[in-house]
């Protein structure tokens, strides 16, 4: 059996809110999971099992004294972390010390855009009210503070909101927001073990709701196709929020809750959100869970049930192919790649698959292709440094300076220290004629670089070339070899080098092992008999 992607943490059951249709037991009085506990016996056993993805929610998980620990433990095991809270408690210091731990998402409960209907949905008043002016102070941030976490919101679907969720997802968008989910209200707080009788139709199925439904849900496809990137709901959810409702067994679907791993804050596990707990990873591990009997109980009932609708079965279909054309890009197979990547964007846009795509194409030399994906992805992930960074590397490419010199200041705005910032305003300064700037800037881009990249060793070595620094010059240009002894143009440049510095035998050599490693490089022949040329 394949294990689980995804993890599912309740960092508390705790609420500061009273929401009337909440499907999770309070626990008040219940005392706080420490963070080694959370990560000894739930982040790291459950990464060394697969787990690549978590969302960490509640109950209310800002309301954990230890929360932002929590969060910075489970985004030294997983790749991508999620937090997904009511609001309440998100302010701008919560949310700028999330971001240094490297939170890549969050999400906040906004049950529509008038006052009133938020706040009868989430059981308190002045709820609404605290929830946007959070939002809109972190949005309001210069860049450099905002940085690269997407927030969002999420919207339960109920009788008193169901006018207004397009304009609900307008507002979110207008104030600055990048996503937007809806999701149905479930009216049961358990359906397995089956136990109490769980009515086959949805007590919100009138026809007065459902036809409002259905306006809603189309209006809600012209505004994702109006906004790729932005409406978390894939066409495939959408296509069954009538039949939610009305179908007495639910709409037709596969549950996918065996790709998540659901555990609460005392560490109980459940097989889904409607499922009570199973037993305790106090026990067993993850996999020793879905070995036992229990456990294949409950998934024999997950195979025939229909009965929800929170999105685990459409949880990013395309996203095991997008995965796979990143996979065949590191094994250096960009056509096959690109083949994956366009299979994805052909289920359902992202702009991951987007970016892959463009990736693809650029390691095959169509930049205007790869330009093309690269921008269309940054109009809904404008804060993306690994968009931005390829895109400026197909516009150095193309020799579109004025454009690169943006991307290089976009860069630095959102992260002042950043490699790329520095590295490609160097090369603008090289292209520009100052060698003496260029050096500076691409030493700065070579102190800051975390990946011991070769091709920033190398630059800088150009850099101080043309600077006249020549010891400086060789120095790197032999560390940027050292990683990738088979690149030509390496041992070219050191040639020359090497001639400044008078060593025009050491000169001789590094030129022909760039003739030997590239023989068709007319260049590297015409410095080679300038260098024999001055030897005799």
């Amino acid at each position: 059996m394949t294990g689980p992607k995804y993890l599912h943490f309740q960092v508390t059951e705790r609420c500061n809110l009273n929401c009337p249709g909440c499907y999770l037991p309070a626990r008040d009085g219940a005392a706080w999971t420490s963070v080694n506990t959370i990560e000894e016996s739930v982040f790291k056993p459950l990464a060394s099992e697969g787990v690549r993805y978590v969302t960490l929610t509640g109950g209310e998980p800002l309301l954990h004294p230890d929360c932002v620990a929590i969060c910075e433990s489970a985004c030294r095991y997983f790749s991508d972390v999620q937090v997904v809270c009511n609001g309440t408690l998100l302010d701008i210091s919560t949310y700028e010390a999330l971001r240094e731990v490297g939170v890549r998402e969050i999400k906040v409960s906004l049950d529509g855009l008038i006052p009133d209907v938020h706040n009868l949905l989430r059981g308190r008043a002045g709820t609404f009210e605290k929830v946007v002016e959070n939002l809109k102070s972190i949005v309001g941030l210069p860049l450099i503070r905002r940085g690269e976490i997407n927030l969002g919101c999420i919207c339960t679907v109920h009788p008193e909101n169901v006018k207004i969720l397009e304009s609900t997802a307008e507002f979110v968008r207008t104030i600055g927001l990048d996503s937007m989910l809806f999701q149905p209200f479930h009216p049961y707080g358990s359906l397995y073990p089956p136990g109490g009788k769980v009515s086959g139709v949805h007590p919100h199925a009138q026809n007065d709701f459902l036809a409002v439904l259905d306006e809603q849900v189309e209006a809600l496809r012209v505004l994702r196709n109006r906004y790729p990137g932005f409406l978390d709901n894939t066409l495939a959810m959408l296509d069954k929020f009538k039949a939610f409702y009305v179908n007495p067994m639910g709409p037709e679907q596969v549950c996918g809750a065996d790709r998540f791993a659901f555990i609460d804050s005392e560490l109980n596990v459940r097989g889904c959100l409607f499922c009570r707990s199973l037993g305790s990873l106090k026990h067993k591990s993850m996999t020793e869970f879905r070995e036992n009997k229990v456990w294949k109980s409950f998934d024999n009932f997950r195979l025939r049930c229909r009965r929800c609708l929170m999105g685990c079965q459409f949880v990013d279909k395309g996203k095991d192919l997008t995965e796979l054309g990143f996979s065949l890009l590191s094994v250096e197979k960009p056509v096959e790649a690109r083949e994956v990547f366009d299979a994805a964007l052909g289920m359902e846009y992202s702009t991951e698959a987007a970016h892959g795509a463009g990736l693809a194409r650029f390691r095959k030399g169509e930049l205007n292709s790869a330009q093309s994906l690269f921008e269309e992805a940054l109009l809904h992930k404008s804060r993306n440094l690994f968009l931005l960074g390829d895109l400026g590397s197909v516009l150095l490419q193309q020799g579109q300076w004025d454009r690169l010199a943006d991307i290089a200041r976009r860069i630095l705005t959102i992260s002042p220290e950043h490699t790329l910032g520095y590295r490609f305003r160097g090369l603008i300064a090289r292209h520009e004629g100052h060698p003496d700037e260029a050096v500076r800037l691409l030493r700065r881009a070579m102190e800051t670089d975390q990946s011991n990249d070769k091709w920033v060793f190398f630059e800088y070595g150009l850099a101080c070339l043309e600077a006249r620094q020549l010891v400086t010059a060789e120095k790197y240009i032999r560390v940027a070899i050292e990683k990738d002894p088979g690149f030509s143009w390496y041992h070219y440049r050191l040639a020359m080098a090497l001639r400044g510095l008078g060593r025009k035998s050491e000169a001789v050599d590094a030129c022909k092992e760039a003739i030997r490693l590239d023989s068709s490089q007319k260049v590297f022949q015409k410095f080679l008999s300038e260098l024999n040329g001055t030897l005799a």
